[in-house]
């Protein structure tokens, strides 16, 4: 009879073993090696939690990395659709995704590259406005005169000539 106790036991000793066990605690155990059992656990717990925690940090970087890395390169047509099916995103999660890692909402993000892109062809004289609103993504030059305006402060005209007259003074002084 003994032998069979001590058999269904070890059955459910092996079955607690396969379930991730951390202490096996006897029926007559006393209060502080309970309590020690449980701040253990907590411990391995927490230490858990933080592990999981800054994998999903560290795969939010690469994901904010990689939208970045394609926005810097395609710029003219990046779209938050496109840029979902890359990260296996929802869009709509995504833009919430992006906002919340990046702290801008991506359309702020995305028009920002844009108006940089276009400040740099700007100070080559070879382009024309309406060709620059094309080379950074905007179909309709008007769009695009009124964005540049809403971020720079002033139409790429007047920021052309700002950076001619800038340049012609630097020239007079040497």
């Amino acid at each position: 009879m003994i032998s069979r106790c001590a058999y269904k036991d070890f059955i459910y000793a092996q079955k607690a073993l396969e379930n991730g066990v951390r202490r096996y605690i006897l029926k007559s155990t006393n209060y502080q090696e309970l309590i020690q059992a449980f701040t253990h656990i907590k411990e391995e717990l927490d230490q858990q939690q933080h592990s999981a925690a800054k994998q999903g940090q560290d795969m939010s970087g690469k994901i904010i990395s990689t939208i970045k890395a394609h926005v810097a390169t395609h710029y003219r047509d990046a779209t938050l659709e496109e840029l979902a099916k890359l990260v296996h995103m929802n869009p709509d999660y995504l833009s919430k995704f992006f906002k919340k890692n990046a702290g801008m909402l991506f359309s702020e993000y995305l028009t920002h590259v844009r108006m940089e892109h276009a400040a740099i062809y700007l100070n080559d004289i070879q382009y024309k406005k309406y060709e620059i609103s094309d080379m950074v993504g905007y179909s309709n030059s008007f769009n695009f005169t009124r964005a540049f305006k809403n971020y720079f402060g002033m139409t790429p005209r007047d920021f052309r000539n700002q950076k001619d007259g800038s340049e012609q003074l630097e020239n007079s002084s040497e």
